[in-house]
C-alpha cells in the first residue's frame, strides 16, 4: 500500500531543502570571499627593461587562476620582461607605480568578480597605468568581466585588453580535442603576445 504524504509535509520538506541549500551557498560564498595566503612567483630577469605585476586571489577549489597568470607571465618573460605573479595578500601598493603593465585576474563567484581582488582594485589610483583584465569562471563570466573592466577604467587605468577563460565551458572551437585548462593556458599566452604589441 502506498502512503501519500500530505501537502503541508511536502511544502515543509521543500522549505527545509531550500533552507539547507541557502545555508550551504552562504558558507561557500563566505569561504571564497576571504583573502588567500601570500604567494609570490617571479619569472624573467630583474634587470629587464620592462616589468609586469599580475594580481589574483587564489580560488580555493581549483588553481586555474594561478596557471593562467603564470602562463601570461611566462609569455612576457620570453620577450625580455620581468614579471611577478602575486596574490592580493602579497602585493604592496608601492609595486604598482613601478610596473609597465598591471594584470588583474579575477575569479567569478555569484556572477561577480571575487571580492578580495575587487576590494584591492577599488583602493588603487591607476591613473594612466596600462592594465589587462582576465576573468575566470565555470562559464558564465560576462557580468563579472564587465564589472572588472569598468572598475579598472573608473580607477584611471588604461585597459589594453580583456579576456575570459573557463573551467567548465569549452575554451576551444568545436572539434578541438585537448584538456580545457591546457587550451586556456595556450589562449592566454596568445593574448599576452597581443598585449606585447602595445609596447
Amino acid at each position: 500500500m502506498i502512503k501519500w504524504i500530505s501537502l503541508s509535509d511536502f511544502w515543509k520538506a521543500i522549505l527545509v531543502g531550500v533552507g539547507i541549500m541557502l545555508v550551504l551557498w552562504l558558507v561557500v560564498s563566505l569561504f571564497v570571499m576571504r583573502k588567500a595566503e601570500a604567494i609570490v612567483w617571479e619569472t624573467g630577469a630583474h634587470t629587464a627593461s620592462r616589468n609586469a605585476i599580475i594580481i589574483y586571489n587564489p580560488d580555493p577549489f581549483y588553481n586555474l587562476d594561478e596557471q593562467v597568470c603564470k602562463a601570461f607571465a611566462t609569455t612576457l618573460s620570453n620577450s625580455n620582461w620581468y614579471a611577478q605573479v602575486l596574490t592580493v595578500k602579497a602585493i604592496e601598493e608601492s609595486n604598482l607605480a613601478q610596473a609597465d603593465l598591471i594584470v588583474f585576474c579575477t575569479n567569478t563567484y555569484n556572477w561577480a568578480p571575487d571580492t578580495a581582488t575587487m576590494d584591492f582594485l577599488k583602493t588603487q589610483n591607476l591613473d594612466g597605468m596600462k592594465c589587462v583584465a582576465l576573468t575566470l569562471g565555470m562559464g558564465t563570466t560576462d557580468r563579472a568581466q564587465r564589472i572588472l573592466e569598468e572598475t579598472i577604467e573608473s580607477r584611471g587605468g588604461e585597459l589594453l585588453g580583456s579576456k575570459a577563460y573557463w573551467l567548465g565551458k569549452p575554451n576551444a572551437e568545436p572539434g578541438v580535442v585537448a584538456p580545457n585548462v591546457h587550451i586556456a593556458k595556450l589562449l592566454v599566452a596568445e593574448f599576452a603576445d597581443e598585449i606585447l604589441k602595445s609596447f
